[in-house]
C-alpha cells in the first residue's frame, strides 16, 4: 500500500513551483472552449445552491419591515 501511494505523490523539488507556473496554461485550456460557446456572452449567471436560513431568530423577525 505504501509503494503505490509514493508512485502517487510527487517527491520532486519545485513541484509547487511548477504547477503554479502551469496555472495560466490551465485557465487558458478551460476558456478556450467555453469562450467558443453562446454562454460566453450571456450576461446572465446560472448558479445553484441550497437555500441558506436567515433571519429566523425571534428578534429578528420582529424587526423586519414584514412585521404584522
Amino acid at each position: 500500500m505504501n509503494d503505490d501511494l509514493d508512485t502517487l505523490l510527487p517527491r520532486q523539488s519545485g513541484y509547487s513551483k511548477r504547477l503554479k507556473a502551469a496555472l495560466p496554461l490551465v485557465r487558458r485550456a478551460i476558456r478556450m472552449p467555453a469562450a467558443d460557446t453562446d454562454f460566453w456572452f450571456d450576461t446572465h449567471r446560472i448558479a445553484d445552491s441550497a437555500p441558506v436560513p436567515c433571519g429566523m431568530s425571534r428578534p429578528t423577525v420582529k424587526r423586519s419591515d414584514l412585521a404584522g
